[in-house]
């Protein structure tokens, strides 16, 4: 069996949410965690996407775990933060 690709996002409202909707219906995908700023996103995607993911207030939270293979985000100035913080292997960046 191939090993899943782990998932982390940052920023979960609605662009985000469709977005990890979308990926959680791809086989061989695991949504790890979600980061936002505001609550109710956090808890909307514990109740969307099953198995729930970790929720955090703050995406660095998201950056610095290695059992994270990819973070995709909506956040738009996003990319450079992304790409100098995280330990996950590559970065999704979505505009």
């Amino acid at each position: 069996n191939p090993k899943p690709v782990r998932l982390g996002f940052i920023g979960v409202g609605i662009r985000g949410t469709l977005l990890m909707e979308a990926a959680a219906g791809i086989a061989g995908v695991e949504i790890k965690a979600a980061a936002d700023c505001y609550k109710g996103h956090l808890d909307a995607a514990r109740e969307l996407i099953s198995p729930a993911p970790e929720v955090t207030g703050d995406y660095k939270t998201i950056l610095s775990r290695p059992d994270i293979d990819a973070v995709a985000t909506t956040w738009p100035s996003s990319p450079p933060a992304i790409m100098r913080g995280t330990k996950a292997r590559s970065a999704l960046v979505t505009p």
